[in-house]
């Protein structure tokens, strides 16, 4: 009998044991889902230049945007995050991944490159994200982009400004769905590529057309 506390403490102590291990190596309640922004290349109109390198830097995002997790709005002046759902990468980097390769499908320039390229450019793009999130306006939601684009051509004397430009799209969700925000935001950031590659196409057909002509009045 004098064996009996000591039995019973080592059964005491097992179930604690067994415990404290389920409690280690369950999963986390609430799982943390990433998501990317998703589309086809964008058809576009306009004039090759297979001479031309183009070069698109990573776009930097303002601060209130400047995040991970996806954010939502819910009237003027507020916003707030979902906190199990995130971009899998931060916004600037994906749509300005997603701008060069949809101006190499274009295949209207020489190249297209990222400032990790090694190739001299002729032109280049920055970009601000200046907003990405949804906003709920009452049982209707709409997923929010809008970017801010500088153009420019280098040129003798240093960087020639083409244009300074804000774009912005909204597209209503299809349902109340973290990943119905997702599929809309992919349609804003499909509409202001294709707008963007029409605006630097033209930039460098007006710029291209009054070097060419420059050039041919001082060889006379």
């Amino acid at each position: 009998m004098k064996n009996l506390p000591s039995v019973a403490a080592v059964l005491i102590l097992a179930t604690l044991l067994g415990g404290i291990s389920c409690i280690s190596f369950t999963r986390p309640y609430k799982e943390i889902f990433s998501y990317q922004i998703v589309y086809d290349p964008p058809k576009v109109n306009g004039l090759p230049f297979k001479d031309v390198v183009v070069r698109i830097t990573a776009f930097s995002v303002a601060p209130p945007f400047d995040k991970q997790k996806i954010i939502y709005s819910t009237g003027p002046n507020r916003l707030a995050i979902y906190e199990y759902h995130t971009w899998i990468a931060n916004p600037g980097d994906m749509l300005s991944d997603l701008l060069i390769r949809d101006m190499i499908a274009s295949d209207f320039y020489g190249a297209v490159v990222d400032l990790k390229s090694s190739i001299v450019p002729q032109y280049q793009l920055e970009g601000v994200v200046e907003q990405i999130y949804e906003r709920t306006d009452g049982d209707v939601w709409w997923s929010v982009l809008r970017l801010r684009g500088l153009f420019f051509a280098y040129d003798d004397v240093g960087k020639h400004v083409l244009f300074q430009k804000v774009y912005r799209k909204e597209v209503q969700t299809a349902g109340h769905e973290p990943a119905d925000i997702v599929a809309a935001m992919g349609e804003a950031a499909k509409a202001i590529s294709a707008e963007v590659q029409q605006d630097i196409n033209a930039a460098i057909a007006t710029y291209e057309r009054e070097n060419r002509s420059h050039a041919h009045g001082d060889a006379h």
